[in-house]
């Protein structure tokens, strides 16, 4: 495509951002375009993507994160626990959207 620019993974996070920054907790048109206005495809997409977000705070060592970030952490901890229980254990969370 002549003419466009491509957004990077950085610049990407950034405008999320921002985005949650600014808007002070109201996503409902967030989630209802992603959740139900985008492709099927792009939605698988968009969790494993999520997936991996939530693995990376998980994995976060410890003092690297602080009272601003702390619940994010331990709730993926949680998430990562929980889903990486049994027989998915050692499995990267982002694989899962096509195994569970």
């Amino acid at each position: 495509m002549a003419g466009t620019t491509r957004t990077t993974g950085e610049e990407m996070a950034r405008e999320l951002g921002h985005y949650v920054n600014a808007l002070g907790g109201d996503h409902a048109d967030f989630v209802e375009q992603l959740t139900r206005g985008e492709h099927r495809t792009l939605q698988q997409s968009a969790m494993g993507l999520f997936l991996e977000c939530i693995e990376a705070w998980a994995d976060t060592p410890e003092g690297r994160y602080d009272l601003r970030n702390e619940d994010t952490v331990r709730l993926a901890r949680k998430i990562k626990a929980a889903l990486t229980d049994g027989d998915m254990a050692g499995f990267p969370l982002h694989k899962m959207v096509r195994c569970i």
